[in-house]
């Protein structure tokens, strides 16, 4: 009985380790094959994280560059009012340029008439510091005819002589020359009052 037991119990292991040997044998392509999946759902997982980083990289990079764009496009639109306001100052400028070209052709004329009226006064006048009348006169005639003075200056220079031959009107001065008595020049002091008495 013994043996019958020991006989059965060797029996039931043999089949026991026969059908755990074949379990082994039909599982291990099952494991090999989960963890060939594993192996791929790790690289899969890796690709998705490399592909998911790049993306948010990329994304990141959109981001920055439409700042960029939408700094540029607010720069832009400033410097197109800049350049709408310099035009409009340029056109400015050239409308008060044409003005000028019209008031120097006007002015020029004024001033010729303004030495002219001059030249009467002074001939007019009672004689004293002829010689430095007439050549401030003279000078300005010759103003006029000069091209590289520009009509501003020349105004400047008509308006001076007519402030020193207004001045002459309201100061008193002495001053030396020579005049004629009796048929010989002399040395003599003049004492001009104004333009009333010489």
């Amino acid at each position: 009985m013994r043996l019958l037991a020991t006989s059965t119990a060797l029996a039931l292991a043999a089949t026991l380790s026969l059908s755990v040997n074949a379990q082994d044998s039909n599982l291990e392509p099952v494991v090999e094959n989960a963890a060939q999946i594993n192996q791929s759902a790790r690289q899969s997982q890796l690709t998705v994280d490399t592909i998911a980083e790049s993306m948010q990289e990329r994304l990141q990079q959109y981001k920055q560059i439409m700042k960029e764009i939408d700094g540029l496009q607010v720069y832009t639109q400033q410097l197109q009012q800049q350049v709408g306001s310099q035009q409009q100052e340029m056109d400015d400028l050239n409308q008060s340029l044409d003005q000028v070209s019209i008031v120097e052709r006007q002015v020029s004329p004024l001033m010729t008439r303004m030495i002219d009226a001059l030249e009467t006064f002074v001939e007019l006048d009672v004689p004293f510091l002829e010689k430095e009348r007439a050549d401030r006169l003279a000078g300005l005639n010759d103003l006029m005819q000069r091209a590289n003075v520009e009509v501003s200056e020349k105004f400047r220079r008509v308006m001076e002589a007519y402030q020193i031959e207004a001045e002459y009107g309201r100061n008193i001065e002495a001053y030396s020359a020579e005049h004629s008595v009796n048929g010989q020049l002399q040395d003599v002091t003049f004492l001009r009052i104004g333009r009333l008495a010489l």
